[in-house]
């Protein structure tokens, strides 16, 4: 049991590391020092897992404009969105540029 719970904490940690990291995942795989087929597989895990976070994070966002939208001035509201836009461009240039 203690293993199996093991596992899985490792396991949710190394996702989000290498979710977080731009290449983490690659350098997850090579610290690992997986085979070509553990490679492939843990890309294809790594890459639905991103995914669903990226949903899910939407989901999250979109809820959070709903509930504010329900006390800030349609000024604050675009103020906000702004900011999200700008910070979003900086985050892709930063993952662009390397």
């Amino acid at each position: 049991m203690k293993t199996k719970l093991l596992i899985a904490a490792l396991t949710l940690t190394i996702g989000t590391l290498a979710i977080a990291c731009p290449g983490g995942k690659h350098r997850v795989a090579s610290t690992l020092n997986l085979t070509d087929e553990q490679r492939q597989k843990f890309e294809v895990v790594m890459t639905e897992k991103g995914e669903s976070m990226q949903a899910a994070m939407a989901v999250v966002h979109g809820d959070t404009r709903v509930k504010l939208a329900e006390f800030l001035s349609e000024e604050q509201l675009q103020t906000l969105d702004e900011r999200k836009n700008r910070h979003a461009g900086m985050r892709r240039h930063r993952d662009t540029s390397k």
